[in-house]
């Protein structure tokens, strides 16, 4: 079964996006996903589609956590997101 992701992100405030749950969203917009801020818990929850560059968004979460931008968790994961390497290259 072919299924949308969940990934909970807490941005950081002294991070590059300044806590910005918007620009996290931005940030993740060219790749092909969408999400919300929830202003009540500081975090923003993004919806990753089964067709998105899977690779390309765990490198973008990894170097944002790494880069101090954010953290985040894994909520919702399938098969083909456990089995995407972030350090693949998109052809």
């Amino acid at each position: 079964m072919v299924r949308y992701c969940t990934i909970r992100i807490i941005p950081f405030p002294d991070g590059a996006l300044g806590g910005s749950r918007q620009r996290v969203l931005d940030a993740f917009a060219p790749l092909g996903v969408t999400g919300e801020g929830v202003q009540q818990f500081g975090m923003v929850s993004l919806e990753v589609p089964p067709d998105a560059d899977l690779a390309a968004v765990k490198r973008l979460l990894c170097e944002g956590s790494r880069d101090g931008w954010w953290e985040y968790e894994e909520g919702c994961i399938g098969d083909a997101w456990s089995a995407a390497d972030p350090d693949q290259t998109s052809k």
